[in-house]
């Protein structure tokens, strides 16, 4: 079975069309009494179970674990072979900033000052470091929110980690 859905856009039809073959899949061969099955979301990484419409809600918002190949807590077995996709789907990247400026509006933009929009644009642009190429300040902090978002980093904990670095 082809799993190059899971990293693929989630408001995309096709991922929405595989989240529901997969909680079929699920619900056919998983083992459960309780109609409760693992959840392989970023947050619960088939570490907690949930109904099978909280299943697809986390899918929908959270998204697929990537980890999550070998559906063995969903009824596969273990000798089965994943097929590789035919072809690598395509992610998007570059800068999003205009982007999510668009998706705010313009009644969500004016409760902003406009001075935070040109700090962005300069985190944005300004190296993480001197010679650094991989992060600038702006995605270096969004890498570590994401994170914190990921791993249920409490505020506290979060703070005291940005604080140190």
């Amino acid at each position: 079975m082809d799993r190059s859905w899971i990293i693929a856009p989630r408001i995309s039809k096709a991922y929405e069309n595989e989240v529901e073959e997969f909680l079929s899949f699920a619900q056919i061969n998983s083992p459960t009494t309780d109609a409760k099955y693992f959840c392989p979301c970023v947050k619960c990484v088939n570490g907690r179970r949930h109904s099978l419409n909280d299943i697809r809600s986390h899918l929908i918002c959270n998204g697929f674990s990537p980890t999550c190949t070998k559906w063995i807590w969903h009824g596969e077995l273990l000798g089965h072979r994943t097929t590789c996709p035919a072809q690598p789907v395509e992610l998007e990247s570059g800068d999003r900033m205009e982007d999510m400026i668009r998706d705010l509006g313009q009644e969500g933009f004016r409760d902003f000052h406009a001075d935070i929009y040109d700090d962005l644009q300069i985190d944005a642009q300004t190296p993480l470091y001197v010679g650094c190429k991989s992060f600038n300040r702006l995605s270096a902090m969004l890498a570590l929110v994401n994170r914190k978002a990921r791993f249920g980093w409490s505020d506290k904990s979060f703070t005291e980690l940005v604080l140190l670095l």
